[in-house]
């Protein structure tokens, strides 16, 4: 048996960032930034801006830039502790180098921007996966959650302060004293990893000890199959249940990652369940053109030809067609984000909107022939040129001097009869 044929190890990942309710609301841009990348390594990240922080989400944006480059750079450093099995104290020594870059951030966008680095503050949370051990790190709030053997587990406790909306950020000197946190897992048995913000955590942990829920172990399941995709998250955290919570105010942020995802090329992986509240998007599959059969090609080439007056019936055209005419805008309780692009028009929306424009161009011609009628009958009376009476001059009456001195200035000679009369 070919085990190469058979299994084809790879990575995938993806990350989304929405704003919450209480940041569209005022229009505060959003603060949260994630990311994922493939190469040169598996990595994953979340950063959060500071809330108080009206420049926090420039520092946000800038860490993530940072972080995959810093990756690239540090490659060969990195593959030495993360592809073998190396001592937790080397990964701690990259972790502070990293400290560090993202750092720089915050210091770089207060000498461009002007102000204090304490202006672009943010939290920080990432992995980054290799072949022996998955990388750990971060700073302040949000979670990593790690799914090791089937189970899932948070990687550390969030960093919170006496208050809820108190926790630690990037500082000058911190790197050295260790006020981070760093651990490493093993990539055997490992079966994803997601980083979230602190904004989604009260519907997607147990509080009382930040257990990780279900939803986890169900997004694995779909990224592992090949089901989940980057809308599907991005509709997940657009949800209604999020508005509508008095905590769904904040940006919401995660980011998934499977290291090592193996699919079969010649026994497909069954399907798992999918719950009520994580409904992937399953994408249309046909066989390439050389591979459809012959008959299937020729009548593809063919033009396709309607004959309305013997076709039946759709079940699933009249099946749309009833669920629009039941239609309930107050029965809707997900709240897609951003409209899908390219969506077709139902036909039943093609008919409202032909019957309301034939009624303007009704209402347009009724109130032209209301106008023109107001004309002829109301106090200012207009008739027709043709019906208008010509009026006549009365002749003018001239006696004789006058009518000589007339034709004289009009031919320049006496009229004979004229000077007679004289």
């Amino acid at each position: 048996m070919n085990t190469e044929e058979e299994k084809t190890p790879s990575a995938r990942g993806f990350a989304a960032s929405v704003p919450g309710a209480g940041h569209i609301r005022y229009g505060t841009p959003c603060q949260d930034a994630s990311g994922v990348a493939l190469a040169p390594r598996p990595a994953a990240i979340v950063c959060d801006g500071r809330g108080s922080a009206k420049l926090s989400h420039f520092g946000a944006q800038g860490a993530i830039r940072a972080f995959f480059s810093q990756l690239n750079v540090l490659e060969p450093f990195v593959a030495g502790v993360l592809d073998r099995a190396a001592p937790p104290e080397k990964w701690d020594g990259i972790c502070r180098l990293f400290y560090r870059t993202l750092l720089q951030v915050k210091l770089d966008l207060a000498a461009e921007r002007g102000g204090e680095e304490k202006d672009f503050d943010f939290t920080v949370a990432f992995a980054v996966a290799g072949k022996a051990s998955i990388g750990c790190f971060q700073v302040g709030d949000g979670a990593i959650v790690v799914r090791q053997n089937g189970a899932c587990e948070t990687a550390f406790a969030p960093d919170k302060g006496e208050f809820a909306n108190q926790t630690q950020f990037l500082r000058p000197g911190c790197e050295e004293s260790g006020k981070f946190h760093a651990r490493l897992f093993p990539a055997q048995g490992n079966g994803g990893v997601a980083i979230t913000s602190d904004g989604p955590e009260h519907l997607m942990f147990r509080q009382a000890d930040m257990a990780p829920g279900p939803i986890f172990g169900q997004m694995f399941d779909d990224l592992a199959s090949g089901e989940l995709c980057e809308q599907d998250i991005r509709d997940y955290l657009t949800r209604r249940v999020w508005s509508d919570d008095p905590r769904g105010n904040d940006d919401r942020s995660i980011a998934i990652l499977l290291p090592g995802a193996s699919t079969s090329r010649k026994q497909p992986m069954p399907q798992p369940a999918v719950p009520e509240h994580h409904t992937p998007m399953r994408p249309r599959m046909e066989l390439p053109r050389e591979e459809q059969p012959r008959e299937k090609r020729r009548d593809a080439d063919a033009p396709k030809v309607r004959d309305d007056t013997c076709a039946a019936p759709n079940e699933a055209e009249e099946a749309d067609d009833e669920m629009e005419d039941n239609f309930d805008p107050s029965k809707v309780t997900d709240v897609i984000w951003p409209p899908s692009p390219g969506r077709p028009i139902p036909r039943g929306h093609l008919l409202r909107h032909l019957a309301f424009a034939v009624l303007l161009v009704a209402l347009g011609f009724l109130a032209s022939m209301v106008y023109f009628a107001s004309c002829a009958d109301g106090d200012g009376e207009t008739r027709p040129k043709a019906e208008r009476p010509e009026v006549v001059q009365p002749p003018v009456e001239t006696n004789a001097v006058e009518q000589a001195a007339l034709e004289i200035s009009e031919t320049g000679q006496p009229d004979p009869a004229g000077d007679a009369g004289l």
